[in-house]
């Protein structure tokens, strides 16, 4: 059984990929999701235009789960693998 959540048409290409974390008190961090009805969504954006869409609820979800966001941008790209679709 397939499930598409979401498959948009691609906008461009991907050079920077943007992702909240979260911070623990001892400094530990891990990607913020934020859980819903419908499932749970991490909290990472291929495009700047995203995050800014969602960032006046950032501020709220800290503030819901007592832990600092960071927001961070990864820049480098390392293909670890290509699946190919074959017709």
């Amino acid at each position: 059984m397939t499930v598409v959540v979401h498959n948009p048409k691609n906008e461009q290409s991907m050079e920077d990929m943007y992702v909240v974390l979260s911070q623990e008190p001892d400094g530990t961090e891990g990607i913020a999701a934020k859980i819903t009805n419908f499932g749970t969504f991490p909290l990472v954006f291929g495009h700047e235009s995203n995050l800014e869409a969602i960032r006046p609820f950032l501020k709220e979800i800290a503030e819901e789960e007592g832990k600092d966001l960071i927001i961070a941008k990864y820049r480098r790209t390392e293909i670890l693998e290509r699946i190919t679709v074959v017709n």
